[in-house]
C-alpha cells in the first residue's frame, strides 16, 4: 500500500495546469513547509481500516496539488511573457504601490464623496520611514493624513488615523500591518511576537492628551491597540486614579438567530484603585464574514444587565470601521465591576444565514490611568435564520377595574393584573419594574408581591422607590414623582397565556384615590428563552403594559 500511495505522489508531480501569473502567488517556503507538514501526518497514521487509507489518500492528493503549484511558480520566471515584479525603495514607487493599496481600500466608501472613480491625483497623504519594525531587512513606512478629494479619512483634522505599511519580501506585496491613532510615534525598545511595540500620542489641549501602545497580533496579522492612558503634561506626581482591565471566561461561539436581543460577544471586568474612575466611551472593532446589516444595536451591559452604553450599527464609522460607544458611569474606588459585550440582531437574516461576526474591545475612555491588555477578544458568533426562539408578549388584564376596591393598611391588596403569553420555550425575567405615577410625593407601598393565578408567590416582597426628578432615566418622563417597584428574583414566564397579580400593602394617604400602575417592558432585564438561551425582547402596546386602575376604600 505504501508504494501505491508514493506511486501517486509521484503522478501528481507530472501534471501542469495553466500557469498561475505572478499576482496570484503566495509564501512558496509556506507552501514547501505545508507540503512536508502533510508527509510527515501521513507517516504517522495507521493503515488499520479503509478510513484510514481514504484519510492518507485525501492528504497525499492535497500535497500533490500544493507541490504542483510550487513547481509552476518556481518556473513562472522562464515563462515566455511573465516577469516578477522587483521590489523598489524608490520614494516615488512605494508612493505609487501605497496609493493603489489606499485606492482599493476606499472603493467602497468613495460614492459617498460625489465621485464616481478614483484616480491617483485623488489620494493624497504623507509619508515617513520608520525603521526596520519587524527586523525583516526592509523598511517600513508610516502613512499619516490620508485624503480623498481634500476630505480627511482620519478625522475632522486629519490627525486622528495613521498607518503602517510593510513590504511583504516573500510574496513581493504591500500590506498594511496597522492602524493607529495619534499625531506623533515612536518605536518602543520591547516587542511583541518578534515586533517593535509602537507608541503614539494625541493631545486634547494644550495640557492633556492621550497615550496610545500598539501591539503585534499574531492572529489577525496586523497591528492592534493594546492600552490607552491619559496624561495630564502639567503634572508633575504620578496619578492616583488608576482603573485595571481583566479579561476572564468568554462566551462560548453560538448562534446568532434573527430577532435575538443581548447576545454576548465578550465580557471584562474593571477595578477601580484608590479614587473612584469615570468611564466615558468604549470602541470596539467588528470581524467575521455577515455584514453590518446583520445587527441592529450593539450594547455594554454591567453585572446587573443594566445597559452602560449602546451604539446602533448604523454610527458605525466608516474610514475605521470601527463602533464608538459614549457612556458616563462611575467604577466605585475599591471595587470590580464586570461588564459584557452584546449584540442584537435583525429580524431578517436570511441572506446572512452561515455567515459569521465577533465584536472585541479595543479601547476605553477615562480619565484614569489605564491598566490591561487590549483587545479584549471574545466568542466568534453564526447568524441563523431557521432557529425559532422563545416570545413573550404582555398586556393588562382588562378583568380588573376601577369597580375593584383595595383598603389601606392591609397586606396582599390587589395593585394591578397583567397576562403574559409565550410561545416556544418558557422565558426568564432577571429584573422587572412597574410605575406608580403620579405618586403621593411621602407614603410608599410595601410587601408588594407578584403572584401566579394560582396564589403561588413569584417574586418579592419589595418596597416601592419614590422618584422625584422630572425624568427619571429608562422610565416615564413629564411626571413630578414616580413610585418604582422593582423586583430582582428571576422570574420564568410558561409557554401559553398566563395572568399575573401584584399585591401589597397600601398607605393611608392613598384612600379614596386610583392606583395607576404600568411597566416598561424596555427596562426588564436578563430577558432570555429557558431552552435556548437567547436573549428575547419582550412585547407590548407601545411597549407598556397599560393596567386598569384599582380604586383604594376611603
Amino acid at each position: 500500500m505504501k508504494k501505491y500511495l508514493l506511486s501517486l505522489f509521484a503522478f501528481g508531480l507530472v501534471f501542469v495546469s495553466v500557469p498561475l501569473t505572478y499576482a496570484q502567488t503566495v509564501d512558496l517556503r509556506a507552501m514547501k513547509a505545508q507540503v512536508v507538514t502533510i508527509l510527515q501526518e501521513v507517516q504517522q497514521l495507521p493503515s488499520a481500516t479503509i478510513a484510514d487509507l481514504q484519510l492518507k489518500i485525501s492528504l497525499l492528493t492535497s500535497a500533490v496539488q500544493l507541490q504542483t503549484q510550487v513547481n509552476q511558480l518556481i518556473a513562472l520566471g522562464s515563462n515566455t511573457g511573465q516577469t516578477k515584479p522587483s521590489f523598489s525603495s524608490s520614494l516615488t514607487d512605494i508612493r505609487k504601490n501605497i496609493t493603489a493599496d489606499l485606492r482599493a481600500e476606499y472603493s467602497n466608501n468613495w460614492s459617498k464623496l460625489g465621485t464616481d472613480a478614483l484616480s491617483d491625483s485623488d489620494i493624497a497623504f504623507d509619508l515617513k520611514s520608520i525603521g526596520d519594525v519587524n527586523g525583516d531587512g526592509t523598511t517600513e513606512w508610516l502613512v499619516n493624513n490620508v485624503r480623498i478629494q481634500g476630505t480627511f479619512m482620519g478625522g475632522a483634522n486629519g490627525s486622528e488615523s495613521m498607518y503602517i505599511w510593510q513590504w511583504q519580501s516573500q510574496s513581493e506585496v504591500w500590506k498594511k500591518i496597522g492602524t493607529i491613532n495619534g499625531s506623533s510615534y515612536k518605536l518602543l525598545t520591547t516587542k511583541t511576537n518578534g515586533y517593535y511595540d509602537i507608541q503614539t500620542s494625541q493631545s486634547d489641549s494644550a495640557s492633556t492628551g492621550r497615550n496610545f501602545v500598539y501591539k503585534w497580533d499574531s492572529v489577525r496579522g496586523q497591528y492592534k491597540l493594546a492600552s490607552s492612558v491619559f496624561v495630564d503634561y502639567n503634572q508633575t506626581t504620578p496619578q492616583s486614579s488608576t482603573l485595571a482591565l481583566t479579561s476572564g471566561a468568554q462566551p462560548a461561539n453560538s448562534l446568532l438567530p434573527q430577532g435575538s436581543v443581548n447576545i454576548p460577544f465578550a465580557k471584562f471586568t474593571l477595578t477601580a484603585g484608590g479614587t473612584d474612575v469615570t468611564v466615558t466611551g468604549f470602541t470596539l472593532d467588528r470581524w467575521g464574514t455577515a455584514p453590518d446589516a446583520a445587527i441592529t444595536t450593539v450594547s455594554i451591559l454591567d453585572d446587573s444587565s443594566a445597559v452602560v452604553a449602546t451604539v446602533p450599527m448604523s454610527n458605525v464609522n466608516l474610514s475605521t470601521g470601527r463602533l464608538e460607544l459614549t457612556s458616563s458611569f462611575t467604577v466605585r474606588a475599591g471595587t470590580s465591576r464586570t461588564y459584557t459585550i452584546v449584540a442584537s440582531v435583525a429580524p431578517n437574516v436570511a441572506a446572512y444565514s452561515g455567515q459569521t461576526k465577533s465584536l472585541e474591545l479595543i479601547g476605553i475612555t477615562t480619565t484614569a490611568s489605564l491598566g490591561g491588555i487590549l483587545p479584549i477578544v471574545g466568542a466568534t458568533h453564526t447568524v441563523n435564520s431557521t432557529l425559532s426562539i422563545g416570545t413573550l408578549s404582555l398586556r393588562g388584564n382588562n378583568l380588573i377595574g376601577a369597580n375593584t376596591s383595595s383598603v389601606v393598611n392591609t397586606s396582599n391588596q390587589l395593585l394591578a393584573a397583567f397576562d403574559s403569553t409565550v410561545t416556544v420555550e418558557p422565558v426568564r425575567v432577571q429584573g422587572m419594574s412597574f410605575i406608580l405615577f403620579p405618586s403621593s410625593g411621602s407614603a410608599r407601598l410595601s410587601n408588594v408581591v407578584l403572584y401566579d393565578s394560582s396564589g403561588a408567590v413569584v417574586a418579592g416582597p419589595v418596597s416601592s422607590t419614590y422618584f422625584i426628578d422630572t425624568c427619571s432615566p429608562g422610565l416615564m418622563c413629564g411626571f413630578r414623582g414616580q413610585e418604582i417597584i422593582s423586583f430582582h428574583d428571576t422570574v420564568t414566564f410558561p409557554v401559553g397565556t398566563n395572568t399575573y397579580y401584584l399585591k401589597g400593602t397600601i398607605p393611608s394617604g392613598y384612600a379614596g384615590r386610583t392606583l395607576d400602575i404600568t411597566a416598561n417592558v424596555a427596562t426588564w432585564t436578563g430577558v432570555t428563552g429557558a431552552l435556548y438561551g437567547m436573549g428575547i425582547l419582550p412585547q407590548a402596546t407601545n411597549g407598556f403594559i397599560e393596567m386598569n386602575e384599582v380604586t383604594v376604600a376611603r
